[in-house]
């Protein structure tokens, strides 16, 4: 048996430690144990090229942990989400022109992938907003 498979409810939070069951089973973590930070998908800033195209642009970067196992799950959806204030509707990264998906394959033990979402400043006036990660089930 594997340690994060669902059980319940995908938006439970058994372990009450602000991750869903089925963040945790993305980022291979078990929904029964408190997740250490160092697990939690993270925003980052970077001012930088990662298509390689030779322009730096300035980017939101988000980061989070995919197991293989969820990976190769067709019944779970992982969707990078957006929105401008805490009244907006959250919006799928994908629909952003210009964001760009960068995995880096079997970084952590396990064989987790480390997936890098870069989401343009621009989408916003300010260049400000906030990021999360949903997962859906889609039985």
């Amino acid at each position: 048996m594997v340690e994060n498979r669902i059980t319940g409810n995908i938006i439970d939070d058994f372990d009450k430690d602000t991750l869903s069951n089925g963040v945790e089973y993305v980022i291979g973590t078990n929904p029964k144990i408190k997740t250490a930070s160092s697990n939690f998908p993270k925003s980052s800033l970077s001012f930088s090229d990662p298509d390689g195209d030779g322009k730096k642009l300035r980017y939101v970067v988000f980061s989070y942990k995919r197991s293989k196992i969820a990976l190769d799950d067709a019944k779970v959806s992982v969707i990078v989400e957006w929105r401008g204030t805490n009244k907006d509707n959250w919006k799928s990264v994908s629909s952003v022109k210009g964001h760009i998906v960068k995995t880096s394959k079997n970084k952590y033990l396990g064989n987790v992938d480390l997936v890098s979402v870069y989401i343009p400043r621009t989408i916003t006036k300010s260049g400000n907003f906030f990021t999360r990660l949903r997962v859906v089930s889609k039985q």
